[in-house]
């Protein structure tokens, strides 16, 4: 089986068709454990330059890097 989370930038660029996922791991219930289970973690991001916007335009053009700016601040600010 493969997983394939979606982050919120990209469910900003398809205009909210692809969702981003809580992410979550849970330990099996002793019923459902079937073996070792393994994980990969790969992360991709578009270059800074590149503007995101969506299909059908819903949110506003903005550039990778200050949307990631926007993320990094909101997940830091006091308050």
């Amino acid at each position: 089986m493969i997983t394939c989370n979606i982050g919120d930038m990209l469910m900003r660029w398809s205009d909210d068709q692809l969702p981003s996922n809580f992410h979550r791991v849970r330990n099996p219930l002793p019923h459902e454990y079937q073996g070792q289970r393994y994980s990969l973690a790969f992360f991709c991001q578009a270059n800074k330059d590149v503007e995101i916007l969506g299909p059908q335009r819903k949110y506003p053009p903005i550039s990778a890097e200050d949307y990631l700016q926007q993320r990094i601040q909101a997940n830091f600010a006091k308050g």
